[in-house]
């Protein structure tokens, strides 16, 4: 029990220096047009509502995968410079 609520902790550590925006702008670009599942719909429709730590959460809980996506859109990061100069949109 310790364990679990020390990785939910450590995670939203690491997703503190995230900028939601941009997660949510490359989530849209990367998902668009796929059929995803109904879990996954509902996860990514509450991050997309409310785009913050703990919609995150839930992502990378239901898939590890996405924290790739939080890294790469890490506040003061490369793509967030290509996000501003409208690289990405």
């Amino acid at each position: 029990m310790i364990g679990k609520w020390l990785a939910k902790r450590r995670l939203k550590v690491h997703l503190s220096g995230c900028n939601f925006k941009i997660a949510k702008t490359i989530l849209v670009k990367q998902l668009a047009g796929s059929v995803i599942p109904k879990e996954l719909a509902k996860l990514l429709d509450a991050f997309s509502s409310n785009p913050g730590t703990d919609t995150a959460l839930d992502l990378i809980l239901y898939d590890s995968k996405f924290v790739a996506v939080f890294e790469l859109a890490r506040s003061g990061g490369f793509t967030e410079h290509l996000f501003k100069q409208g690289d990405i949109k």
